[in-house]
């Protein structure tokens, strides 16, 4: 995909909505705080076409109302006394405007015209024209379908029990599709009618949830594309009724990722609550499990658990995933089936501290510990059990107190020694006492000939400084991955470039 043409200071804060006219061809931008409409001319672009000052060219500025627009549509069919008819729909309002051709053929927006409905709405959520007679068909936060033209509405029709979060019309416009908050899908006729609805639609191994914000058919494929709020694409299938996840997506911050050390796989976890079991080869998501209110541990601590995750890692032999999150908590699934298996709470290290989260946790080397860097100045180690039956039991050694908050580790390949990176550019390292459950603080830098590190380096020391560019300082590198055999190292920046080095990393 190529860029066109770049129209930019359209809005001063973000872009609500945008959508071509089929009628004039004429470009709506919707911007969000002042919810002014803009028109641009976009009819010079195209292939093998160069982008000219017409396209920058504003036709109209044309204030709409102060409710908040959640959509709008415009009219497909042409109208004699306008250039385009629009229909916004809003909390409690629905409101029709057209824009007609002035004086000197300047285009100018008449002013909105509220359509009056019997329910009491609380909020007019999607909506389309049908292309052969103008008339238009509404969904709101009631379940209710309207039915209408121009500024009035003909009938009134109650089809869910929730709000209809996005409806289509097939070609022929004699079915109409609509998505509801009750998760599922159902067809009506042009009079309200019921088709047939779905069942609560559900995937087995994802946390997806057919609330779509967005839906359209392909009648020649017989299936709807159901466009999720949680970064998810699925198709539904008109005939057996069966929806699958084409692509897939957590619907918040990622934080944390962590490859497979057998399989072709990778882990991903953010603050959307889930993680999620990636296949590269494929494409897809394989597997989801999304936290809830439920799995947190049991904790004196009054601050609930927001399950955002901060962190993962994989265990050696590839069977345990751990991950930490904002709120202090670390939990063990299983992989690949992402079964909870435990959940660990660390308590403040001073109760008159705000609680801080994990910034990073990784496995030791023979999976029989958990070594945490955290965001109160501690690095913490959890002893884990797994018993026969796969039971894990969990157990917190005392905190290794830095100066600053630790937010990079990495374990000795013995098992024998942590050492960690803090936020002031301190590399500690802690001689682990297994029988007593303590560290001792190093004063000496290991003799590197004689001590070999287990997987990732930390993003400071000898052989990394050959990836910091000129002019960095030490925020600036945020991540680091050696491959398998030790020969190459990618890093990621504040930069949004991600490089790949030979390893150690001694030049830049």
């Amino acid at each position: 995909m190529k860029d066109v043409a770049l129209i930019d200071n359209v809005c001063t804060g973000l872009i609500r909505r945008v959508q071509w006219s089929p009628v004039s061809g004429y470009l709506y931008v919707i911007c969000s705080e002042e919810q002014q409409i803009k028109v641009y001319d976009t009819s010079g672009l195209g292939p093998g076409k160069k982008a000219t000052k017409q396209v920058q060219t504003i036709l109209l500025e044309y204030p709409t109302t102060r409710q908040i627009i959640h959509g709008f549509i415009i009219n497909p069919k042409h109208q004699n006394d306008c250039v385009d008819e629009l229909m916004f729909f809003c909390d409690g309002f629905l409101y029709v405007t057209k824009i007609i051709a002035g004086k000197n053929k300047k285009l100018e927006g008449q002013r909105l015209r509220s359509i009056t409905a019997k329910t009491k709405e609380k909020a007019f959520i999607c909506g389309t024209y049908v292309s052969d007679d103008g008339s238009w068909i509404i969904g709101g936060a009631s379940g209710t379908l309207y039915f209408g033209q121009d500024n009035k509405i003909s009938k009134e029709v109650v089809i869910h029990k929730k709000p209809i979060t996005s409806l289509c019309i097939n070609s022929s416009g004699d079915t109409i599709y609509t998505c509801s908050l009750d998760e599922t899908i159902k067809a009506v006729d042009r009079k309200g009618k019921d088709k047939w609805q779905s069942k609560e639609l559900h995937i087995d191994g994802s946390d997806f949830k057919s609330q779509p914000a967005a839906m359209d058919i392909d009648e020649n494929a017989g299936v709807l594309y159901l466009g999720t709020k949680s970064n998810q694409i699925a198709k539904f299938d008109l005939k057996t009724q069966q929806v699958n996840i084409l692509i897939d997506g957590h619907d918040g911050q990622i934080w944390g990722v962590a490859a497979h050390v057998k399989e072709r796989t990778f882990v991903t976890v953010g603050w959307d609550k889930a993680i999620k079991i990636w296949a590269p080869n494929t494409h897809q998501c394989i597997a989801t499990y999304e936290f809830s209110a439920k799995d947190s541990p049991q904790t004196d601590e009054k601050t609930p658990e927001k399950w955002e995750l901060k962190c993962c890692s994989l265990s050696s032999d590839g069977n345990w995933i751990a991950v930490g999150t904002t709120t202090s908590t670390i939990a063990i699934l299983s992989y690949p089936k992402l079964e909870l298996k435990a959940t660990h709470f660390i308590p403040l290290a001073n109760v008159n501290n705000e609680l801080e989260g994990i910034e990073f946790i990784q496995w030791s080397p023979d999976n029989s510990h958990i070594a945490i860097a955290h965001g109160d100045a501690h690095c913490y180690l959890i002893s884990v059990n797994i018993d026969n039956n796969e039971k894990i039991s969990l157990k917190q050694w005392k905190g290794f107190n830095h100066r600053a908050a630790p937010s990079h580790l990495q374990w000795s390949t013995d098992g024998k020694i942590v050492k960690c990176l803090t936020r002031d550019y301190e590399v500690v390292h802690w001689l682990l006492d297994f029988n007593k459950k303590t560290a001792e603080f190093s004063t000496k830098i290991p003799d590197p000939d004689h001590i070999e590190w287990h997987n990732d380096p930390l993003v400071a020391g000898w052989d990394v400084q050959g990836l910091y560019q000129r002019g960095w300082d030490g925020t600036d590198l945020n991540s680091v991955a050696v491959t398998s055999d030790r020969s190459l190292i990618a890093s990621g920046d504040d930069f949004g470039t991600v490089r790949l080095h030979n390893y150690p990393a001694i030049q830049q």
